[in-house]
């Protein structure tokens, strides 16, 4: 289910990781409706984004 606010987050005892490439939007006149400043706009086109996951072993 898509959430809009951390708060909204119910714990559910299991861990959930959003990983992003990029992020359009920020750096806006006001946060109501306006589009953001060219400077931080994201042309469309295709992206690409590459990432790994590896286990953190931990000694006890």
């Amino acid at each position: 289910e898509y959430v809009r606010h951390p708060g909204d987050l119910v714990p559910d005892g299991r861990t959930h990781v959003h990983i992003e490439s990029a992020q359009s939007g920020l750096g806006c006149v006001n946060s109501w409706g306006r589009l953001p400043l060219p400077q931080y706009r994201m042309p469309y086109r295709d992206y690409v984004f590459n990432f790994m996951l590896k286990p953190v072993l931990t000694r006890e």
